[in-house]
């Protein structure tokens, strides 16, 4: 699980949202989960990626028992439009995924994305690599029928799944244009 969101709950529990490749959106419970023991930083934390054992509920928040932290995504906020880009993110693919749709593309490349926002500035835009991805992911991408067009396009998809490595170098308009066609086919699909 990639830890999208967090949210306090009681003195010292949270409620964790993140995203998993084979249930998409998954909502847990850690009892206890604010805590801080002596010289520890809590496990669950924001741009982390966790293996979580948790309750196998049918809806709603399910409790989790234990974490195991796989990778830490921590520099993200070393960097503020690094971190603003991974809020911009988690907010999206948030609002747009559901409990038991599995969604492995929309996971790799958080995965990829987030290690790359981990380690310094991006060359590529983060949110419409993601946007992109979920949109190709779930059938909502229009293929241009120019082969040109089509091609580009599966470049810089194949780039994005990669976490921008290979984007393709663009003029900043056309960049600009291009990322408002992903963010125009957002809104007319219905996303958020």
């Amino acid at each position: 699980m990639i830890v999208l969101k967090k949210t306090a709950y009681s003195e010292s529990s949270l409620i964790v949202s993140g995203i998993t490749a084979e249930s998409g959106r998954v909502d847990l419970l850690f009892k206890g989960g604010r805590k801080i023991s002596a010289g520890k930083t809590p496990m669950v934390d924001l741009f982390r990626e966790l293996n979580v054992d948790a309750a196998d509920v049918d809806k709603g928040l399910r409790p989790a028992y234990s974490a195991e932290l796989s990778t830490s995504f921590d520099g993200i906020s070393d960097i503020y439009a690094n971190y603003l880009a991974a809020c911009e993110i988690s907010e999206f693919v948030l609002r747009n995924s559901q409990p038991g749709v599995p969604c492995p593309g929309v996971y790799d490349v958080l995965r990829e994305v987030f290690a790359r926002l981990a380690n310094g500035p991006l060359d590529a835009p983060a949110a419409t690599m993601v946007k992109l991805v979920y949109l190709e992911e779930h059938g909502l991408l229009h293929t241009p029928e120019d082969p040109g067009k089509s091609r580009i396009l599966q470049w810089v998809l194949d780039s994005a799944r990669k976490g921008g490595y290979g984007f393709p170098r663009m003029s900043e308009s056309y960049l600009k244009r291009f990322c408002e066609w992903i963010d125009a086919t957002c809104v007319s699909s219905g996303l958020a």
